[in-house]
């Protein structure tokens, strides 16, 4: 999913604070020094600087940190979400690429300025090759990028510490499974006749006596439906398919219409702007719908 909408600075987190750094190294650090060759000897004394934005000696490994300066943008600045899907769960990894993909090119760089240092010496002249400026800028680039992939893990926003959902202990996923499982049951056993407009609580059941004389009759026999002492369902109906007060209000009967059979409604979150599987939890009097990305909560009177 892919939006063009910005948050201000003053709601960034701290890897947003922390990026522009590690972009502007990026960017700056191809045009540097990025190696440098000294020759010296008798009457010479010659310094040559080449540049990691060069063709001849790079090749299109010279696009790699401008490439990767445009990747931080694209996945911190812009909504562009990718998602991991195991097992009903959605894990949101655009942080987890960024401390991936910095970290990797951190120890290829590092590396590479180790084996560039080195010194020959042939006939009185001595050779020697130093890693640049440039180079050191490109490597304090990368350990930011990865950096900040890192914080944007743990501390998604500036108020609240956003912890990792991966790889649950199994007490954690037998604990998760048990209350899936319940709020399954409880789902099932809430209505008799689900209806896109009465979902959001659960009816009252119909007396037992009245189900039997309403179906178990004999062939050929015919008898008329019998009328309920108490309209106990007309009651519910009309609360249910009342008219909302509020925009908010008519947006969160619109979710409890498309609650699934498993306790969850895919809706776009109004306070982060994602669509997300809404977490569901029927209160008795209140239905509350959580969003798994932000964690905000949103309440439904009944």
């Amino acid at each position: 999913m892919v939006s063009l909408e910005y948050k201000k600075s003053s709601e960034w987190s701290i890897g947003k604070i922390i990026a522009p750094i590690a972009i502007g190294l990026l960017i700056t650090g191809p045009f540097f020094p990025y190696l440098i060759v000294q020759i010296k000897g008798v009457g010479l004394d010659i310094s040559d600087e080449r540049t990691y934005f060069d063709f001849d000696n790079s090749g299109l490994w010279m696009l790699l940190p401008l490439l990767s300066a445009i990747l931080i943008i694209i996945l911190l600045y812009l909504k562009i979400d990718i998602y991991y899907e195991k097992n009903g769960k959605r894990i949101k990894i655009n942080s987890i690429i960024l401390m991936l993909w910095g970290f990797l090119f951190f120890l290829m760089y590092l590396s590479d300025a180790v084996l560039i240092r080195s010194s020959i010496d042939y006939g009185g002249i001595s050779i020697s090759y130093l890693p640049g400026f440039g180079l050191g800028m490109i490597i304090v680039g990368y350990i930011l990028c990865s950096i900040v992939g890192y914080l944007e893990w743990v501390y998604s926003t500036p108020g609240g510490l956003r912890l990792p959902i991966i790889g649950l202990g199994k007490k954690k996923q037998s604990a998760l499974a048990s209350e899936v499982k319940l709020e399954q049951e409880a789902e099932v056993n809430a209505s008799i006749e689900p209806e896109p407009s009465i979902k959001v609580e659960a009816q009252k059941e119909v007396p037992v006596a009245i189900i039997e004389e309403k179906y178990s009759f004999k062939s050929g026999e015919s008898k008329p439906e019998p009328i309920p002492l108490k309209p106990i369902k007309a009651e519910k109906n009309e609360k249910v398919i009342r008219e909302p007060t509020t925009e908010e209000e008519k947006m969160l009967l619109k979710w409890a219409s498309h609650i699934n059979e498993y306790g969850q409604t895919f809706e776009k979150c109004t306070k982060c702007k994602n669509y997300v599987f809404m977490r569901v939890k029927d209160k008795g009097d209140i239905i509350v719908f959580n969003c798994p990305d932000c964690g905000a909560s949103f309440i439904l009177k009944k």
